[in-house]
Protein backbone atom coordinates (compact mmCIF):
# COMPACT_ATOMS: atom_id res chain seq x y z
CA UNK A 1 0.00 0.00 0.00
CA UNK A 2 1.30 3.19 -0.54
CA UNK A 3 1.19 6.00 1.20
CA UNK A 4 0.05 9.32 0.14
CA UNK A 5 1.95 12.62 0.22
CA UNK A 6 1.06 16.41 0.52
CA UNK A 7 1.64 16.48 -3.23
CA UNK A 8 -0.30 13.86 -4.55
CA UNK A 9 -3.29 15.17 -2.38
CA UNK A 10 -2.78 18.27 -4.45
CA UNK A 11 -2.30 17.09 -7.81
CA UNK A 12 -5.68 14.97 -6.82
CA UNK A 13 -7.75 17.67 -6.08
CA UNK A 14 -6.63 19.86 -8.38
CA UNK A 15 -7.25 17.01 -11.14
CA UNK A 16 -10.72 16.71 -10.16
CA UNK A 17 -11.55 20.60 -9.66
CA UNK A 18 -10.18 21.60 -12.57
CA UNK A 19 -8.02 24.39 -10.47
CA UNK A 20 -4.34 24.70 -11.51
CA UNK A 21 -2.07 22.82 -9.51
CA UNK A 22 -0.61 26.25 -7.49
CA UNK A 23 -3.86 27.35 -7.06
CA UNK A 24 -4.85 23.62 -4.96
CA UNK A 25 -1.51 24.21 -3.69
CA UNK A 26 -2.19 27.13 -1.70
CA UNK A 27 -5.35 25.90 -0.53
CA UNK A 28 -3.74 22.47 1.10
CA UNK A 29 -1.04 24.07 2.48
CA UNK A 30 -3.70 26.61 3.94
CA UNK A 31 -5.96 24.13 5.18
CA UNK A 32 -2.94 22.24 6.83
CA UNK A 33 -2.04 25.14 8.39
CA UNK A 34 -5.32 26.29 10.27
CA UNK A 35 -5.97 22.10 11.63
CA UNK A 36 -2.09 22.35 12.72
CA UNK A 37 -2.70 26.06 14.83
CA UNK A 38 -6.00 24.57 16.08
CA UNK A 39 -4.37 21.70 17.34
CA UNK A 40 -1.57 23.26 19.06
CA UNK A 41 -3.83 25.60 20.77
CA UNK A 42 -5.88 22.62 21.77
CA UNK A 43 -8.74 22.56 20.06
CA UNK A 44 -10.71 19.50 18.92
CA UNK A 45 -11.50 19.05 15.15
CA UNK A 46 -14.37 17.24 14.20
CA UNK A 47 -14.83 16.33 10.15
CA UNK A 48 -18.10 14.64 9.91
CA UNK A 49 -17.55 11.58 7.05
CA UNK A 50 -13.36 12.13 7.83
CA UNK A 51 -12.33 11.52 11.07
CA UNK A 52 -11.96 13.68 14.30
CA UNK A 53 -8.21 14.89 15.51
CA UNK A 54 -7.12 16.27 19.06
CA UNK A 55 -3.68 16.26 20.60
CA UNK A 56 -3.20 14.16 23.28
CA UNK A 57 -0.37 14.57 26.33
CA UNK A 58 1.54 11.57 27.03
CA UNK A 59 3.52 11.38 29.77
CA UNK A 60 7.31 10.50 28.72
CA UNK A 61 8.73 7.03 28.75
CA UNK A 62 12.50 5.93 29.21
CA UNK A 63 13.79 5.64 25.79
CA UNK A 64 17.38 4.24 24.95
CA UNK A 65 19.75 5.76 22.36
CA UNK A 66 20.53 2.79 20.33
CA UNK A 67 23.66 4.18 18.76
CA UNK A 68 25.36 5.41 22.12
CA UNK A 69 23.22 3.18 24.57
CA UNK A 70 22.30 6.29 26.66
Amino acid sequence: MKNVTKQDLIQEASRSSGRSQSETRVVVEEFMKVVTDLLEAGRMIEIRGFGTFYSKERKPRPARNPRTGE
